[in-house]
């Protein structure tokens, strides 16, 4: 998997198959199949927007169960 150093809650939603509403409940902690997701916040005041890097990415894959 080419993992961009730095992703939007979409790009990331995307590239890992699962849904937007999903990878909020991770950033949220809420999530009762997925483990937590650590993000970024940035933007402004009018427009925050969520990033979540290339690292964090890998700690919440490794953090899935295996099969």
């Amino acid at each position: 998997m080419n993992t961009p150093l730095m992703m939007t809650v979409s790009q990331f939603a995307e590239l890992h198959n699962v849904s937007e509403t999903t990878v909020r409940r991770c950033i949220a902690g809420t999530s009762e199949s997925y483990p937590p997701l650590a993000a970024k916040r940035g933007g402004t005041k009018k427009k925050p927007r969520i990033y979540i890097t290339a690292e964090q990415a890998e700690a919440w894959r490794n953090a899935l169960r295996n099969a």
